[in-house]
């Protein structure tokens, strides 16, 4: 056991002490809430703030004093000391003096303080105590967070704008620079996934992946075709900022298979989502559809008819497979199809890809009724995946409807379905109540909706799963917007091009998912906080991911 030299441990030899050394060993022994913030914001401080931010220039290169002299300062800054202050407050709070890299029993004298301190940048001192001060706030919070979890430059709590009783918002300034610094952290977790086989040492090696992501925000967030996006955003960048030609970005499209492109996209979406906290609670249960894309060139061999939509009767086709949650649905890949035919070999194509590179476990799969099919549950069964597909309004599930309208559910086992007709094939269906909540319920003739699955319909919960099936509809939705806002105008027959046009958007709606779910946080989780798809974009194209680690990882 470590000996105590000053015997102030002994409680017989505390009562001889003076209440000045009294006053003292207690500092030490449980310290006032204004020196344990004092403490928390130091540690921050010399935790994150110097050596994992640019705030500081070679901070782990200082030596003790030099670090010490820092930290004095952001104490005085702080708690807005005079150097008087600052020298009485190292004086009667040892372990903060500790801290600081300084001692209690013989404190520097204030006017030594007042010279070593004044030789530091004023303002990098008072960003950085700024910054330490919201850090320490955080200790308050039930589960407050540890410094190492945080950011090096964090925003106040929501209990303290309750607390002080001021006005809680967030600037745009603040709401931005917080989203390019998250998204910089995305970018460095998911464009190692992306880049080709090229030796990034070769002397002829000029463009990183990060600058291709940059561009195809770019021309998605200006709405823009390829050679137009590029030259102008060359035009707007600085000398050193890499921006490569159309031609460049073709060429590197071109030259991987689709479905290299399509894995490489999909291994992206799942690294961003092993980020802690990003990901639902418990099996991530996932949907599966398949949506269209406008084609106004020639006749082509991948595309298809479909119902006259803005001038046009021709699609591109994309089977896409989707997180689901109540709040984060993210997409996870998405594969060009031909034909209908192709859609249950496009899905176990998918799954065995999020098999193979997902870190989570996978719940079930939810299909809509044009998933209504007897390849699609052969597949299902095939890979093990837990299946629930909305029936149509016809046969076994048909007749469960009309069962099901005096208000109660509806229930059967071993149905024929499509060409499963022997006894270990048949599924199990149910009926069960529209929540009034799903979308388009008001407008539906049925009360009621039917299901088929291979669950235990008379022991499991259905009133659970109709419910959790709800989060299939907003999929939807989410593909809509990864459509409309997130990718730029492509007019490319090639598949490689669309493939990476497709598989950028998919990143960019990802990370706008996971930026409305994580910045909260960041920013005081303001209750009503949000992102819009532009504001994502902009965070994207400003980012620096070589950077994303240093705490400033915004270009200017």
């Amino acid at each position: 056991m470590d000996r105590d030299p000053s015997g102030t441990s002994d409680p017989a030899r505390r009562g001889s002490l003076s209440p000045e050394q009294e006053d003292k060993l207690n500092e030490w022994a449980e310290p006032s809430p204004e020196a344990e913030h004092a403490l928390d914001a130091l540690t921050h401080f010399k935790s994150v703030i110097g050596p994992e931010g640019n705030l500081i220039s070679n901070w782990d290169g200082l030596d003790d004093d030099s670090q010490s002299w820092y930290c004095a300062g952001l104490l005085r800054k702080l708690f807005d000391d005079g150097y008087r202050e600052l020298e009485e407050r190292l004086d009667s709070q040892p372990r903060v003096a500790a801290a600081v890299g300084l001692s209690s029993k013989d404190p520097p004298h204030y006017s030594t303080l007042s010279r070593q301190i004044g030789m530091l940048d004023e303002n990098t001192l008072e960003q950085a105590a700024r910054w330490a001060n919201n850090a320490a706030l955080h200790q308050f919070l039930p589960r407050g967070k540890s410094s190492d979890s945080l950011p090096e430059d964090p925003s106040k709590p929501r209990f303290y704008y309750e607390l002080v009783d001021e006005d809680w918002s967030v600037g745009m300034d603040e709401k931005m620079h917080q989203a390019t610094r998250v998204v910089g952290e995305y970018l460095a977790l998911t464009t190692p996934h992306l880049r080709s086989d090229r030796d990034r040492t070769a002397p002829n090696f000029k463009h990183p992946i990060e600058s291709f992501i940059r561009l195809l925000a770019h021309i998605a967030l200006e709405d823009w075709h390829l050679e137009s996006g590029a030259d102008i955003l060359r035009w707007q960048s600085d000398d050193d900022v890499d921006v490569p030609t159309a031609s460049t970005v073709r060429k590197y499209a071109r030259k991987q298979e689709v479905e290299e492109l399509e894995e490489k996209f999909l291994k992206a979406s799942c690294a961003l989502l092993e980020r802690d906290g990003l990901l639902p609670p418990g099996p991530v249960h996932l949907a599966y559809d398949v949506t269209k894309v406008r084609w106004y060139g020639a006749e082509h061999e991948w595309t298809s008819g479909g119902p006259k939509d803005a001038n046009t009767t021709d699609f591109w086709h994309y089977a896409v497979l989707s997180a689901t949650g109540p709040d984060r649905n993210y997409v996870l890949g998405a594969t060009p199809i031909k034909q209908q035919t192709e859609v249950a070999k496009a899905l176990r194509r998918l799954l065995r890809r999020v098999h193979t590179h997902a870190d989570f476990d996978i719940g079930r799969i939810y299909f809509d009724s044009e998933m209504y099919r007897e390849d699609i549950v052969t597949t299902c069964r095939e890979i093990g995946a837990d299946f629930l597909i909305q029936a149509k309004d016809a046969g076994e599930p048909g007749r469960l409807l009309e069962e099901a309208r005096d208000g109660h559910p509806a229930k059967s086992t071993n149905i024929e379905f499509a060409g499963l007709t022997s006894p270990n094939k048949r599924v199990n269906a149910f009926a069960y109540p529209i929540h009034p909540g799903e979308v388009g319920s008001d407008d539906r003739e049925e009360s009621h909706t039917a299901w088929i699955t291979d669950y235990d319909v008379d022991g499991r919960d259905l009133r659970g799963l109709a419910y959790q099936y709800r989060n299939r509809w907003q999929v939807e939705t989410a593909i809509r917007q990864l459509k409309h806002d997130f990718q730029g105008r492509c007019a490319s027959d090639n598949r490689g091009v669309r493939t990476m046009y497709f598989g950028a958007a998919q990143l960019f709606f990802n990370y706008w998912v996971a930026l409305n779910h994580e910045l909260p946080y960041h920013l005081g989780n303001p209750a009503a906080f949000h992102l819009n798809g532009q504001e994502t974009l902009h965070a994207v194209r400003d980012a620096d991911v070589r950077d994303a680690k240093g705490g400033d990882n915004t270009r200017v």
